[in-house]
């Protein structure tokens, strides 16, 4: 038996498309309405989890109080503490005077000045490589002289984890279902196509043609159609985000605090590259399951 050649494979395909225009114009917008629902659940998920990591992050920092009368020595010492700590990455000081201007912005110029800077203490922020060892830091910290107060947010930490956890736990469930959905879907709506030409496909088989010979045409004419569906989704998805984005000047912060949106050059290049696997993969799957019981002896 020759080998299956690229032009047949080509002809046959663009011959079956152009019997069966109205079909393979169903199939196109089949697998375009199920992209465009996975990629709505998509996006949500990217920004959720690119501000999730970037709260869970700000939530790594501690903040190590000094005893207001702390002298140079003391602090000096201290912050030895800290840099010898091999999973503190990043430490920030705050002197009195710091203090005493961050109080200025939150109450004003003249009710500091009555008060003063002295009682106020200095304090380090710390960045951590690892949450797992928040707890083991501060208790470390506490039991040291000197050290006035320790804030560390364990309980919003693991809150938002938590709430992390959950809404990727169900983009990814909404995901596999609209998944097996649009398998579903294109599946039938090309097996449509195959049965329009099972007489073909019946002759061919009478006449020895392998299954390669047959299936090849079917399995481009799919991923044809995965391909067109997937790019009008991204045409449809990136116009629609990139609006969205425009208008809320990259992030929700008139809405939801201080939320940002992932950047339009990264949230498309995703898109194209997904899209176009899964509206291909999706093509050729669903003809794959279509077009095999005409192949059964």
């Amino acid at each position: 038996m020759k080998p299956v050649s690229i032009k047949y494979i080509l002809i046959e395909s663009f011959n079956n498309i152009v019997r069966n225009k109205v079909l393979f114009i169903t199939s196109i917008f089949t697998v375009c309405v199920t992209i465009l629902l996975m990629g709505v659940v998509g996006i949500l998920l990217m920004n959720v989890s690119y501000n999730s990591d970037t709260m869970m992050e700000e939530m790594l920092n501690i903040t190590v109080y000094v005893i207001p009368e702390a002298d140079e020595k003391t602090l000096n010492d201290i912050q030895d503490v800290l840099v010898a700590d091999a999973h503190v990455t990043e430490i920030k000081y705050v002197s009195q005077m710091d203090a005493y201007q961050a109080g200025i912005e939150l109450v004003g110029e003249e009710v500091m000045a009555e008060l003063g800077h002295e009682f106020l203490p200095a304090s380090f922020i710390v960045k951590l490589d690892d949450v797992t060892y928040a707890h083991i830091f501060v208790r470390n910290m506490k039991a040291m002289s000197n050290i006035y107060e320790v804030k560390y947010s364990s309980e919003a930490y693991e809150r938002a984890g938590a709430i992390s956890y959950t809404i990727r736990y169900v983009c990814g469930v909404l995901t596999a279902l609209l998944g097996i959905l649009s398998l579903f879907l294109i599946s039938n709506t090309i097996k449509i196509t195959v049965s329009a030409s099972k007489e073909e496909v019946t002759i061919m088989r009478y006449i020895g043609a392998s299954e390669s010979r047959i299936k090849a045409p079917f399995y481009l004419q799919g991923a044809f159609i995965g391909f067109l569906g997937a790019i009008i989704s991204f045409i449809i998805a990136g116009f629609g985000y990139n609006y969205m984005y425009t208008r809320l000047e990259g992030d929700l912060s008139e809405y939801m605090g201080v939320l940002e949106l992932v950047p339009v050059p990264q949230m498309l290049l995703v898109l194209l590259g997904v899209f176009l696997l899964y509206g291909i993969g999706l093509g050729i799957l669903g003809s794959f399951f279509a077009i095999r019981k005409y192949l059964k002896a």
